[in-house]
């Protein structure tokens, strides 16, 4: 059997403050391979937070062990998981995180900037233009709708070639059509290219557009199924009219 891209094997993590002991995860055992699109829910205080720092190498597991592509992580000095991090993963989160004053295609950039990669502007270039804002790569995030600079945060994830895309609430921000829009070029990229995507989300409708749903409750793994009836982002949109695109008062 293949190495997968993810395995939690029993994880836990407890915070403390002073005396007290928060157990955020109980000995969770996950297995996320290559090509899969996986939805993670569950309510406020589940762990579906620390179960995405955890799988983004920004949290380590203080009991079990997490393994990235076959490397266990806390064997990992911080310097290493940085750069692992950087060269594996791709964050998309629902405020976008994107630089106020900087054009998309230098938002884009970034992640190459910290890589010391060189060619850095003409790979932002091909990274926009693969999610069709090559012509606004100069504007800024408030020259931008909300699906817009969504776009930019997805190109700025894809920009590094990642093996795991985490995306946080993505499209929390976003109307129904523009949440279909970055939906589709998830499912896309996922299909297309076997990008493993994992998306945490409390919305059915986005949790159907994956290929698994794992949902969590006090810590653990309450559920973990296939989804039976995929909704496919590209053909909801043809369904939509065309109105109604934009960011949610």
């Amino acid at each position: 059997m293949s190495t997968p891209v993810i395995e939690l094997r029993d994880a836990s993590r407890t915070y403390r403050t002073g005396s007290i002991a928060v157990q955020a995860l109980r000995g969770v055992s996950l297995r996320l391979d290559d090509g899969e699109m996986v939805a993670i829910m569950g309510p406020s205080g589940s762990g579906k937070s620390t179960m995405m720092n955890t799988l983004g190498l920004l949290d380590r597991p203080t009991g079990g062990a997490y393994l990235l592509d076959g490397v266990d992580v806390a064997r990992l000095h911080d310097g290493e998981l940085a750069r692992l991090r950087n060269e594996k993963i791709g964050f998309v989160f629902q405020s976008f995180n994107l630089l106020a004053r900087t054009s998309a295609v230098r938002n884009v950039e970034l992640p190459l900037l910290y890589r010391g990669a060189r060619a850095r502007r003409d790979a932002a270039m091909t990274a926009l233009e693969r999610v069709g804002l090559g012509k606004r790569a100069g504007h800024v995030p408030s020259q931008l709708s909300g699906g817009e600079q969504q776009r930019v945060a997805v190109a700025r994830a894809l920009v590094t070639h990642p093996r795991l895309l985490l995306a946080d609430e993505p499209t929390g921000n976003l109307d129904t059509r523009t949440s279909m829009e970055v939906m589709a070029l998830l499912q896309e990229l996922n299909t297309q290219e076997g990008v493993l995507v994992v998306v945490v989300t409390h919305e059915q409708d986005i949790a159907a557009c994956c290929s698994r749903v794992v949902t969590m409750r006090d810590g653990r793994v309450e559920s973990d199924e296939p989804v039976r009836e995929r909704l496919w982002a590209a053909q909801a949109l043809a369904a939509m009219p065309a109105e109604g695109a934009g960011v949610q008062a």
